[in-house]
């Protein structure tokens, strides 16, 4: 949906729901909710997380029970992911996935 800021049409962000988990997320992405697995692990995504272009996308991100509990969650140019030192979270995007090289090249 849209609104207005200062007489600027905006995008808005939806809305968050309660009990999610802490992060930096909270700033930069918006209609967040928090899903159970069967598994015991959660589920949590967000329908508008702001990457580095300035638009909105859809991210998921896995949260594991156990000692490999991820403390602070991100957003890393649209991505949700775990900010904790050690960063064993695994991170899923609803986004089609892109062919990327490794940035190496061969010489001739």
């Amino acid at each position: 949906s849209f609104g207005n800021n200062a007489g600027t049409l905006v995008c808005d962000v939806p809305d968050n729901t309660e009990n999610l988990p802490d992060g930096t997320y909270l700033g930069s992405c918006g209609g967040c909710r928090l899903m159970d697995n069967e598994d015991g692990s959660s589920v949590l995504t967000c329908s508008a997380c702001k990457n580095t272009t300035g638009k909105t996308v859809e991210s998921n991100f896995i949260i594991k029970e156990g000692s490999d509990v991820c403390k602070t969650i991100g957003n890393n140019d649209g991505k949700l992911v775990c900010e904790d030192e050690n960063e064993e979270q695994e991170t899923e995007s609803s986004s089609s996935a892109s062919a990327e090289t490794d940035g190496s090249e061969d010489e001739l």
